[in-house]
């Protein structure tokens, strides 16, 4: 996907710019002039931000909360909070207030210790097919990760791909 399909260029001459991205004074509200590693520069509406922002980091149709914070991670990593997860109830679950409460009450401080602490990877594996710390390693990487089988609209539930850790 090319981010500039939808924008018009803009000639060099016509602001000055002490940045390469910045909100524009002489542009509408919204717009954006960006400047590429060549030199050129764009005109980029927000909305067009907003919706390549979208497809890039937002949860998919029916995605469950564990396999968009698992896919995220991947691609992004951790920074310590619960970003990904809180990003998933604020787009999908908007009502799901106590998420946050509830992912920490069982250790899950941060959108990586989701899946340190709290849920693990369910995978079938066949009796015998690997040793133990074989098979673990399997749950916690597996490549490529099998697609979300989803759940109904408004869920912060785990779909059927995750179980919680055992603890003893």
């Amino acid at each position: 996907m090319k981010v500039f399909d939808a924008v018009e260029p803009v000639t060099q001459g016509e602001h000055e710019h002490p940045a390469d991205m910045l909100l524009c004074p002489e542009c509408q509200p919204g717009e954006w002039i960006v400047e590429t590693e060549s030199g050129s520069q764009y005109l980029l509406d927000s909305r067009v931000l907003a919706e390549v922002s979208s497809s890039l980091l937002g949860p998919r149709t029916g995605e469950c909360l564990l396999c968009y914070v698992h896919r995220m991670l991947t691609d992004h990593g951790c920074d310590c909070r619960l970003r990904f997860a809180t990003h998933y109830r604020d787009v999908r679950a908007p009502r799901a207030t106590a998420l946050e409460r509830r992912l920490q009450r069982v250790g899950g401080f941060c959108d990586c210790e989701i899946f340190l602490n709290v849920y693990e990877l369910l995978l079938p594996l066949a009796p015998g097919d690997l040793d133990e710390d074989e098979a673990e390693a399997e749950r916690a990487r597996p490549d490529p990760m099998p697609t979300c089988p989803g759940l109904r609209a408004g869920s912060t539930r785990p779909c059927a791909l995750w179980r919680r850790q055992l603890r003893w």
